[in-house]
């Protein structure tokens, strides 16, 4: 029974740790051990600066083994700057987890520490505790950095994304005009294999594998007037939605966490 506690804890920081797949998630993957693996074409950064802050919704459908078809949407800030970034999403009712169906998790990074909000079911395998931490490794510190600073560039300007992506037999079309949450915004569609955009996107295989595979996917690229990502959609299942760009934003630690052992972030890499 008790090592069964463990592991549903374990499971709880997982959970929370699969949020920052937006924003944070490459650099907690790097942090738990995965190769971030450098992409080939250089990134097009001639145009807006990069982003200090912003907004974003991450909706991603998938289908697990139990083969019932899930949309889970993530919401948050990111700082670029500080390098800090929130999460938070409500499973629904079918998530195959039945201790987590339905229940809204939560998860934060900042100055180098995870924090997971502890769903009130599982509070009491950590005493009570509203939060638990878990500290990224010093080893992983530049690897963190160097995400934001890419994803900041990105979200800075969109080409450099349709640059990365389209190169190695990929192809683009205009999209044309439209508007996107009241912002006007110019799309670009570019195709590419499927096993090719985690590498081009430098997102670890280990979080993507099951998702970007076979044939060529369609990668939807949406920019603003001043060339900001403000959308981008891939293969139809995964979409990215960026606002309130450079807008102030403050991600703090919250208080009352319980901490525990790096040991858990090789449970993460392992599940």
């Amino acid at each position: 029974m008790r090592r069964a506690s463990k592991r549903m804890v374990g499971m709880v920081v997982t959970a929370g740790v699969l949020l920052g797949v937006a924003i944070g998630t490459v650099g907690l993957a790097a942090a738990s051990g995965s190769r971030v693996a450098s992409p080939r074409a250089a990134h097009d950064t001639s145009s807006s600066a990069p982003c200090t802050s912003a907004s974003y919704t991450l909706t991603v459908d998938v289908t697990p083994p139990t083969g019932t078809a899930l949309s889970i949407s993530v919401t948050g800030q990111v700082d670029f700057v500080s390098e800090a970034v929130t999460a938070s999403v409500t499973l629904p009712s079918s998530f195959p987890i039945a201790a987590l169906a339905g229940t809204t998790l939560k998860a934060e990074l900042v100055a180098g520490t995870v924090y997971v909000a502890v769903p009130a079911s599982l509070s009491g395998f950590v005493g009570g505790a509203p939060w638990v931490s878990i500290a990224v490794p010093s080893t992983a510190a530049t690897g963190l950095g160097t995400v934001f600073t890419d994803l900041a560039s990105w979200c800075g300007n969109a080409q450099s994304i349709v640059s990365a992506l389209d190169s190695h037999g990929g192809s683009t079309a205009s999209l044309g005009s439209s508007s996107i949450d009241d912002v006007p915004a110019t799309g670009t569609q570019v195709e590419q294999v499927g096993k090719r955009i985690p590498r081009m996107l430098k997102l670890p295989r280990s979080l993507t594998r099951g998702i970007f595979e076979g044939g060529k996917a369609p990668i939807d690229v949406w920019a603003d007037p001043q060339g900001q990502l403000v959308r981008l959609t891939i293969g139809g299942t995964v979409t990215l939605t960026v606002t309130n760009i450079d807008q102030p934003v403050s991600i703090t630690a919250p208080t009352g966490a319980v901490p525990l052992p790096q040991s858990f972030l090789k449970m993460f890499g392992s599940l």
